[in-house]
């Protein structure tokens, strides 16, 4: 009974798959973008604006990993590729 139902949603759940694994890999993106910019930007704008980090985190931390799990939806074999990859490395 599983094989027949994998087999009938398999493109559908590769594409969920896809989308979830790319909403994961835009979380991490977000994150390491606000990492690297958080030097220089405090020391661009000074101390007038502490906890700017937590205000671009929402900002950013919703639409990048929508559009980066929206991106990713059919890459599915490539993502799983590059996750393996990634933390072999």
């Amino acid at each position: 009974l599983f094989l027949v139902l994998a087999r009938r949603y398999y493109e559908r759940i590769q594409k969920i798959l896809g989308y979830v694994v790319g909403v994961c890999l835009g979380l991490v993106l977000t994150a390491v973008l606000l990492y690297l910019l958080q030097k220089p930007v405090d020391n661009w704008i000074g101390s007038k604006y502490d906890g700017w980090q937590s205000y671009a985190g929402i900002t950013l931390g919703v639409p990048i990993p929508l559009l980066t799990g929206y991106g990713c939806r059919n890459f599915v074999k490539f993502l799983v590729m590059f996750i393996t990859a990634f933390a072999g490395a």
